[in-house]
C-alpha cells in the first residue's frame, strides 16, 4: 500500500430517497491533492477539491467558494492519501481500540483516531474476521453546519494486489448516499487534474 501514490475512481453516486443517480469521479494524489466531481441530472456538475494549498467547492445552486478554516482542514485531511491508507503515527496523536462490536452486520473493532495537526476526531471500524477497514464515522463540516457522517465499505475487490471497497454507503444525518465504483486505477493521475478552476481563482485572498 505504501507504493500507492495516486487513486482514480469512476462510478455512480445514488441518493435513493430522492431518486437521483449521477456519474461520479474522484482523483487523489499524495501527499494532499484531491478532486471530486459528480454530474447530477437537472442540476449540473458539482466539484470540490484542493491543489494542496487552496480548497474549493463549485455547486450550481451556490456558485464557487474557496474553503477556509475547518472546511479547508477537512478537505486537506481527506486528501492525505498515505495517512488514510496507513494511519502513520506522525499524522495521528491517538490510535485507541475502544471496543469490539457489530458494524454493518459484521464483528468489528472500533478504533478512535485523532489527527495531530487539527485535533479532528474520527472512528474507524476494522473487521475482526479479515482486518479490513469496513467503516468510519466522523463529524463533517460545510457552509451549512456540522453533521455526523458514517461510511460503510462493501464489495472488496483486488486492484493491483490491494483490496479496495467498490461500494460505499454514506449516512450524513438522515441522508443516505451510495457510491458504486466501476473503475479504479492506481498511480495514473495527471497533475493537470488539480489546477484551481478559473471561476475560483478570483475568490482567492492573496
Amino acid at each position: 500500500m505504501a507504493r500507492i501514490r495516486s487513486v482514480r475512481d469512476v462510478g455512480t453516486m445514488e441518493l435513493p430517497a430522492v431518486g437521483i443517480s449521477a456519474t461520479a469521479e474522484s482523483y487523489t494524489v499524495a501527499p494532499n491533492r484531491t478532486v471530486n466531481r459528480a454530474s447530477i441530472p437537472g442540476i449540473g456538475e458539482v466539484t470540490a477539491g484542493t491543489d494542496g494549498t487552496v480548497g474549493w467547492s463549485i455547486n450550481p445552486l451556490q456558485g464557487p467558494r474557496v474553503l477556509v478554516d475547518r472546511e479547508l482542514s477537512q478537505v486537506m485531511e481527506s486528501a492525505d492519501l498515505q495517512a488514510n491508507l496507513l494511519f502513520p503515527d506522525e499524522q495521528f496523536r491517538d490510535l485507541v481500540t475502544e471496543a469490539r462490536l457489530e458494524f454493518a452486520g459484521e464483528a468489528a473493532y472500533r478504533v478512535r483516531m485523532v489527527r495531530r495537526d487539527s485535533g479532528r476526531e474520527s472512528w474507524r471500524f476494522f473487521s475482526v474476521r479479515t482486518g479490513l477497514l469496513i467503516g468510519s464515522e466522523m463529524a463533517t463540516v460545510s457552509d451549512l453546519g456540522e453533521v455526523r457522517t458514517t461510511l460503510a465499505y462493501h464489495d472488496f475487490r483486488p486492484v493491483d494486489g490491494v483490496l479496495f471497497p467498490m461500494r460505499i454507503e454514506t449516512m450524513a444525518g438522515m441522508n443516505r448516499m451510495v457510491l458504486t465504483v466501476r473503475e479504479k486505477t492506481l498511480n495514473q493521475v495527471p497533475d493537470t487534474v488539480f489546477a484551481v478552476p478559473a471561476v475560483v481563482r478570483p475568490l482567492i485572498r492573496r
